[in-house]
């Protein structure tokens, strides 16, 4: 599964919705089409390069955007709507702020501004449908163009049997034909042809007030899975399941440091805090479970688990914070081995429970208010 992604991520951005303060300097402009009508619903964004972060907001029904609370800095600011072309360029604010207008050129070439929903509400409901969303773009953007394409018959055959020899950990891809469903593909233009559906416009709604602020992590070779939140301190932290980096970002100004994981190839996936402020981290690729202490950099590694149990998902609360049963033990799943896991944390020891069934792939895992 992460093979396809390390070849297309570039960067993967982490999305929050901000209310800022310390920063002053805002951008502010107005988006219009070539004969001078103003466009709602356009992103506009501003990035800064040493940062890392960009800054989006929507412009509203008279076009008019504000980018608020950005450093005094340069940036590269960009203007980009579905059906228009993209408008960008660089440009320094100061502490008055600044001043972008755009003006954006409508065009019929959007196949690469669709979202993958766009390509898969072209393919006919039915059995086979369900399968190639359960065995492909449930993991895979389908809108991203190496992942739809589009290809012959020839190339979709030799991607799927790549997909079936290579995601070996991951070997939940439902039994279908290699060649039936590469001809299916084909056959309802899955990544030529997509649906003829409405595309909302963010600027008549809600989405015109939000601000968006995103962190680029890692690099072309990286698969940033998973991240979560300190409650602690509001810094997030991001695990790169292929380059055993654990990243903190501080919010506000976008700071990242880099903590080396211990092992080499763990697979970083799930994290989750717990109440005492430890961050725990599931190492799916050497069967490991860490904890991280923020305060002092250091991990602790627990082992024991079956091989290839694919340690997946930890018990947490409402909160997003993991949670322990009565007797101070943390459950998780095991996906490979279709399994149950307690982990008492002191003393590392663990208790399988192997579930009825084979084949199973147990996803997540909720403990009631009884801690069963």
């Amino acid at each position: 599964m992460y093979r396809v992604w390390m070849m297309t991520l570039t960067a993967l951005a982490l999305v929050f919705l901000s209310v800022w303060s310390g920063n002053a300097a805002t951008l502010s402009g107005v988006v219009t089409d070539t004969g001078g009508k103003p466009i709602s619903g356009a992103f506009v964004s501003a990035k800064q390069q040493i940062r890392k972060m960009t800054v989006s907001v929507v412009s509203g029904v008279d076009g008019r955007y504000q980018l608020p609370n950005l450093f005094t800095e340069t940036y590269t600011v960009k203007a980009a709507k579905i059906g228009f072309t993209t408008s960008s360029g660089d440009m320094t604010v100061n502490e008055k702020g600044g001043a972008r207008n755009f003006t954006l050129a409508a065009t019929e070439d959007v196949a690469d501004q669709l979202a993958g929903n766009m390509w898969l509400a072209a393919l006919p409901e039915g059995d086979m449908k369900a399968r190639f969303i359960t065995g492909c773009t449930v993991c895979h953007e389908g809108g991203s163009k190496i992942v739809r394409g589009p290809r012959d018959q020839d190339d979709w055959e030799a991607v799927i049997q790549m997909m079936r020899e290579s995601v070996d950990i991951y070997r939940v891809i439902p039994d279908f034909d290699n060649e039936e469903l590469a001809a299916w593909l084909v056959a309802h233009k899955f990544g030529v042809q997509p649906a003829n559906i409405p595309v909302p416009d963010p600027g008549e709604d809600a989405t015109a007030g939000v601000v968006i602020t995103e962190y680029d992590v890692g690099d072309a070779a990286s698969w940033a899975h998973d991240m979560t939140i300190d409650p602690n301190t509001g810094a997030a932290w991001v695990g790169d399941y292929v380059k055993d980096d654990l990243i903190r970002i501080e919010p506000r100004t976008g700071a990242q440091t880099i903590y080396k994981m211990p092992v080499k190839g763990g697979g970083m996936h799930t994290l989750h805090f717990d109440r005492a402020g430890y961050l725990w981290i599931t190492l799916q690729l050497t069967d490991m479970v860490a904890r991280f202490d923020p305060k002092d950099g250091t991990f602790r590694l627990y082992g024991g688990f079956q091989k290839g149990s694919l340690v997946h998902s930890f018990a947490y609360d409402e909160y997003g914070l993991v949670q322990f049963d009565n007797d101070g033990r943390m459950w998780m799943t095991e996906f490979g081995t279709n399994a149950l896991v307690a982990l008492d944390p002191d003393s590392g020891n663990l208790t399988e429970h192997p579930l009825p069934g084979d084949g199973g792939h147990p996803y997540g895992i909720a403990m009631d208010s009884q801690g069963r």
